[in-house]
């Protein structure tokens, strides 16, 4: 049986935007913590930050998808799960609701089980997290991204500080920032995010410096790719789409 966390939430004056409206990163950042809470609670919370780690968890992959605006102070929840497993992927669910309890919107997390000595990715076995996450996913597919074909806009952005998680990489959520600020504010006046997917493939760690790209492809909507200043590193590729 799935074991599911629901958690409430005011939108906070932090988490709009400059039209008082619910941002993604806001949205990433309440993700984030309803993820920890939620390993924690079903015994699958392993990080890095462990004083002698056998594993820990990374993300690899996201898509944040909201059909309705959610504004300032307005009451919302995000209802999680584990929706199983595919080849080295273990799958998060997540829906997000108003306080009707109507569902607006979902998030898809593939997250990576690593090594903690090599670094590199395990396969999901009844041996880790007992047996919770070894049943085949059935749902969406977050696809490979490529980079974008036609360029718009190029920016080079500097991993800091305060972009860094406890794995010694930037934070997940940061990069929904980086590729947010892509774009320019009068886009966002006539525009709302309705779906955002970031693959996340090779850490940025810090005092990286990254050129970020903004340009489109055949599908609708923006790509965003950040590479490394000679082109020959793929750290995260992502796609937009909006509604008016």
């Amino acid at each position: 049986m799935d074991i599911e966390l629901k958690e409430d939430y005011v939108v906070e004056f932090e988490d709009v935007d400059f039209l008082g409206n619910i941002n993604f990163l806001g949205l990433a950042k309440n993700m984030q913590n309803i993820a920890i809470h939620h390993a924690d609670l079903i015994g699958v919370g392993f990080y890095k930050d462990e004083l002698k780690p056998t594993y820990y968890w990374v993300v690899s992959r996201v898509k944040y998808i909201l059909n309705k605006t959610i504004q300032w102070k307005e009451k919302v929840s995000l209802n999680t799960w584990l929706a199983g497993s595919q080849k080295f992927f273990v799958i998060r669910k997540t829906d997000i609701m108003r306080e009707s309890n109507e569902i607006i919107g979902q998030i898809i997390m593939n997250y990576m089980l690593l090594d903690a000595d090599k670094g590199r990715p395990l396969r999901i076995t009844d041996n880790i997290g007992n047996g919770t996450m070894v049943r085949e996913y059935e749902g969406e597919i977050l696809p490979k991204l490529g980079i974008p074909t036609n360029i718009v806009a190029e920016e080079i952005r500097k991993a800091r500080y305060s972009d860094l998680d406890v794995n010694g990489h930037m934070n997940n959520v940061q990069y929904v920032k980086w590729i947010l600020d892509m774009l320019p504010l009068d886009f966002y006046r006539e525009r709302e995010v309705e779906s955002l997917q970031i693959n996340y493939n090779k850490p940025v760690m810090y005092q990286d410096k990254i050129k970020v790209i903004l340009g489109t492809v055949k599908e609708a909507g923006y790509r965003v790719a950040g590479v490394s200043l000679d082109n020959k590193i793929n750290y995260f590729t992502a796609h937009m789409t909006f509604r008016e």
